[in-house]
């Protein structure tokens, strides 16, 4: 890096809505990071249950907080109201259910070169009432380019497609903003793009972000139209990375298949009737399958696909 990790700005990006319970723990933990100069925003989604109110406390006793009060518009549309004013060098997010230990940023900073390009990533904990799980139990540093960063994203190895527990440099998303129209992984398609522009990744597994598991996420709710949006981005992602980085086309089909497959077993076991929805997903595997059952797939994976292409009934039997 060209600044010192004393000089470096990084801005914080936390959508705010219904999290009077968890936003003070959220915040102190951002706010308590240190060596790094911190830009907090808070983008106010409309709460009604007070957490605006817990924002502007934040925001008068600290002036690295800004706030933004907005109507009501999605978790996309609350990370865009941040991006369009954040002034950092490096730019993250943190989702207001949960926190960071300290030294997060400090360490994710150093792991940089002087490119300015690169994105850095670290590991991550699941907090079970307390308890802290990191995703990555082994002891794991790496330096990549775009393509295995890419790859990376696909395979879930060693990082998902959240866009928390990164850091992305304020000059390879110039321009890029999250798909609004979507409800479900809008994250990863976001950090997709942003990878095609960096010039490739640094991370290692240390975990420093806790992830909150909440009971009332949009991926807890019941299988819904808004969920085929899985289906839109993994579309999409297999497309453009047959011809960004067709060297990934292995990758980049289990990642469909697999997003498919997710979708196929929830319909299945939920009773999702929607006859569209269930005939888009059916040929997606139908369509992939020879070279599915020849892939690394889990076994489950593969049974599942199979008794899809016998028929919805079938896969249903299997998964009662």
């Amino acid at each position: 890096m060209n600044k010192t990790v004393a000089d470096t700005i990084v801005s914080v990006i936390i959508p705010v809505y219904k999290s009077a319970n968890s936003l003070r723990r959220c915040l102190d933990s951002v706010l308590a990071q240190s060596r790094c100069r911190l830009e907090v925003i808070l983008t106010d989604d409309g709460s009604p249950d007070g957490s605006g109110a817990i924002c502007d406390e934040y925001a008068a006793r600290d002036e690295r907080v800004r706030v933004i009060h907005k109507e009501n518009g999605g978790v996309s549309s609350a990370r865009n109201a941040g991006l369009d004013i954040a002034q950092g060098d490096y730019i993250t997010f943190v989702d207001s259910d949960d926190y960071i230990l300290p030294g997060m940023y400090e360490s994710m900073l150093s792991l940089l070169d002087s490119s300015e390009k690169n994105i850095a990533g670290c590991g991550f904990n699941r907090d079970n009432g307390g308890r802290l799980a990191p995703y990555i139990k082994e002891d794991v540093s790496l330096s990549i380019n775009p393509s295995e960063a890419v790859q990376g994203l696909l395979t879930n190895r060693y990082y998902t497609g959240s866009t928390w527990a990164k850091l992305f440099p304020a000059r390879c998303l110039s321009g890029l903003r999250f798909d609004e129209k979507l409800r479900h992984y809008e994250d990863y398609l976001f950090c997709y793009e942003a990878m095609k522009r960096a010039g490739g990744m640094v991370f290692n597994s240390r975990a420093y972000y806790c992830y909150c598991d909440n009971p009332d996420s949009a991926a807890r709710a019941a299988f819904n139209p808004k969920m085929m949006g899985i289906i839109d981005v993994s579309e999409y992602m297999l497309s453009d990375i047959l011809k960004e980085f067709p060297e990934l086309r292995r990758d980049a089909m289990s990642f469909f298949m697999r997003n498919n497959l997710i979708c196929a077993a929830r319909m299945a076991r939920e009773g999702y009737a929607d006859k569209d929805a269930r005939e888009r997903v059916r040929e997606n595997v139908v369509s992939n399958m020879p070279g599915y059952l020849f892939s690394g797939a889990a076994a489950g994976y593969k049974l599942n696909a199979l008794m899809l292409t016998l028929g919805w009934q079938a896969l249903e039997k299997r998964l009662r």
